[in-house]
């Protein structure tokens, strides 16, 4: 999911996807040509506890009070939502993966796991330090010193930007994806290891990323250095099926899909797709619009 413009789903009236750290900036953006779309928020962090909610409010706040309804990636963050008073439906951003570009691959086995993360304290990359062949992509390099300190100094990380179909090949040299963070969002990373026909290696978890664990995928372990570097070298890859692995997942992400355009039909009178079949990861990126372009496209209305 890209997190600095929005997703134009529908016309009629202006229906619009966006994430949470966005709506503010969206909602002034449209606010400009006296436009007020029917916001779509998909949430960024977990918020299935009071301070979640309160959270969710205030940003509803900030942005003008606009018409939202709140896209929730745990069942727990939409009744807190509700009881708050807001409208929320479960429909999880991971939706948004690129199956297209997340594919099975063909790359010999290189690396013990790989983690896509930022290299943040949430993300407790120091309970992969046990791993001897530990591959890191993260959004900020800049910040490597962190894993000394992490006893992850070994790690092959990037040292610049990686775009997705670079990503989706170091995933395939990979023996498992790791999920190491206590809380955090739906955990993008989670989905596209799991396109690529890799297992998940997770820590117990609030967020939202367990909706696309099951055993047949994933295994989850106790936080603990010493327990995941275990869980890693007992993994074998031929006690996985990467096929199936791969299909479950768009299973799932078609179901999301689903989910998303039967709401948008109950908002709009036609959405810009006449089918859910239509909405695939190209697609939704076509409706993509930068913040600095929503005021030229919603003015037309």
């Amino acid at each position: 999911m890209f997190f600095s413009g929005v997703y134009v789903l529908a016309e009629k009236p202006w229906v619009i996807a966006v994430a949470d750290n966005t709506l503010v900036s969206a909602a002034k953006h449209a606010n400009t040509v006296g436009a007020r779309p029917h916001f779509l928020v998909f949430r960024t962090w977990y918020g299935g506890d009071l301070r979640g909610g309160l959270s969710a409010l205030r940003l509803w706040a900030r942005a003008g009070f606009p018409r939202v309804t709140w896209m929730c990636n745990a069942l727990a963050e939409v009744r807190m939502l509700r009881a708050l008073g807001q409208a929320a439906i479960f429909c999880h951003h991971n939706l948004f993966c690129n199956e297209q570009v997340f594919t099975i691959g063909s790359n010999s086995v290189d690396y013990d796991a790989i983690y896509i993360a930022r290299l943040d304290s949430y993300k407790r990359l120091w309970l992969a330090k046990d791993i001897p062949r530990l591959r890191l992509v993260t959004a900020n390099p800049q910040d490597a010193h962190r894993l000394e300190v992490w006893k992850c100094g070994h790690a092959v990380i990037n040292q610049q930007f990686m775009e997705y179909p670079m990503i989706a090949a170091e995933i395939s040299r990979a023996k498992c994806g790791l999920a190491l963070s206590r809380k955090e969002g739906g955990m993008l990373a989670t989905t596209e290891y799991l396109l690529c026909g890799k297992p998940v290696l997770s820590t117990p978890s609030r967020g939202g990323r367990e909706y696309w664990l099951d055993e047949s995928n994933s295994l989850t372990v106790a936080a603990s250095s010493q327990e995941i570097g275990e869980a890693v070298r007992g993994l074998q890859s031929s006690a996985w099926n990467p096929q199936l692995i791969r299909h479950h997942t768009i299973s799932r992400i078609w179901g999301q899909r689903q989910i998303l355009f039967d709401y948008v039909g109950r908002l709009a009178e036609g959405g810009r797709c006449t089918s859910s079949a239509e909405m695939d990861a190209d697609w939704l990126y076509q409706q993509f619009v930068k913040e600095k372009d929503i005021p030229r496209l919603l003015g037309k209305g």
